[in-house]
């Protein structure tokens, strides 16, 4: 009974609680939106967005890229008919982690299984990730700061991508594994950690140069600095490597890309020309809406960098500026999402919270509004609107 008092007063049990009362909150929500509207009263629903069967509990996390992820394991990258697939677009390690939970259950597995278990991945996933970022927080920050920033981060608009069927937890994870172990100074393990990020984004590769600068301020061996340039490269390598024997496309990862409306006049121009000629539109239309959403979240990212440069670590500083501004200049669509990963942007936004003056009311403020927002574009999503 002891040990159990003990254990609910660390910050993991912390930690886990609001992680796991705010998904089951979410979840709920989540359902019953889907259980009163009429199924054909969704935004855009496709066949490939209803993914799992009528009345599951999870259905509502399971849309939009979802769909490429199941079709990847259920078809592979070549499809039924031989021809290029978009999916080629997708990062395999994801992937292959679903099929892996799918192993878990006896007889045969339907598409819509891999839907469900796509969604339990990323869940399992996230609830690790959730700690394990915790304990990196409470590392160089002390715990205050670290609960006040993990609960930030839980609450916030874009959270919910982080339990469904996207691979935003697992690279997190990976993501979080790479810092961890490169603060505690073990770079063959965060060596591996990137090479994982980087076989479950090509964005992961952005974590080398990061950890290279955390490895040189500790005087690492150049063996070690090596090791992680090296290493840390092997999973989007493997990928290229591997479509390029297999379908004599080194490139097909670019090439599937370029079939998602991957040009900039369509990702930012047209919606700059939008905000600066007639703003109104950005309201009036309920997709622009989202990506005025998006731009509102990256302005505020983009002025917590000069204090993520005096606050945070220069490794993750690094990391969170790139995140930050290559994403906000690249594309609109998705944004708010990427920015998940711009850790050192949380952490500047966590210390000021936990400040005398701002822990009180206007953290609770701050909190309220970002669940009420997060719960709102969780319902939306479950019902196909667009927010990708």
């Amino acid at each position: 009974m002891t040990r159990l008092k003990d254990w609910s007063g660390t910050l993991t049990f912390q930690v886990l609680l609001i992680a796991i009362g705010s998904r089951l909150a979410m979840l709920w929500s989540n359902w019953f939106t889907l259980e009163i509207l009429n199924p054909n009263q969704r935004f855009y629903a496709k066949e490939w967005d209803l993914l799992m069967k009528p009345g599951n509990p999870l259905d509502g996390w399971s849309r939009w890229d979802a769909a490429h992820y199941v079709r990847v394991v259920w078809e592979g990258y070549e499809g039924p008919s031989g021809e290029p697939v978009q999916p080629r677009g997708f990062f395999p390690l994801y992937p292959m982690l679903i099929r892996a939970f799918s192993w878990l259950q006896p007889g045969e597995v339907t598409r819509n299984d891999l839907a469900f278990w796509g969604v339990i991945a990323a869940n399992v996933c996230f609830l690790i990730m959730i700690v394990w970022m915790a304990k990196l927080f409470e590392l160089n920050y002390g715990r205050e700061v670290a609960l006040t920033t993990t609960t930030l981060f839980l609450v916030s608009p874009m959270a919910f991508f982080l339990n469904a069927g996207y691979s935003e937890s697992l690279f997190l994870l990976c993501t979080v594994a790479a810092f961890w172990f490169a603060y505690k100074q073990k770079w063959l393990p965060a060596s591996v950690a990137i090479a994982f990020a980087s076989a479950t984004r090509l964005f992961g590769l952005a974590i080398i140069p990061c950890i290279l600068l955390i490895a040189w301020r500790h005087r690492a061996r150049i063996l070690d600095l090596a090791t992680i340039a090296v290493v840390g490269t092997v999973g989007a390598a493997s990928y290229v490597l591997w479509t390029w024997i297999k379908y004599d496309d080194a490139m097909a990862y670019w090439n599937a890309q370029n079939t998602f409306w991957n040009h900039w006049d369509v990702r930012v121009g047209q919606y700059w020309d939008m905000l600066t000629s007639s703003p109104r539109e950005m309201i009036a239309i309920p997709e622009n809406t989202i990506i005025l959403v998006n731009v509102v979240l990256a302005l505020i990212a983009i002025a917590t960098l000069p204090w993520v440069w005096k606050l945070v670590e220069p490794g993750m500083a690094l990391f969170t500026t790139v995140i930050i501004l290559f994403h906000a200049a690249y594309t609109w669509h998705s944004l708010g999402r990427y920015l998940l990963t711009a850790i050192g942007a949380y952490i500047v936004l966590g210390i000021l919270l936990s400040k005398p003056g701002w822990n009180g009311a206007p953290r609770t403020a701050v909190f309220v509004t970002s669940a009420i927002l997060l719960a709102t574009l969780n319902m939306h999503f479950g019902l196909g609107f667009w927010i990708v």
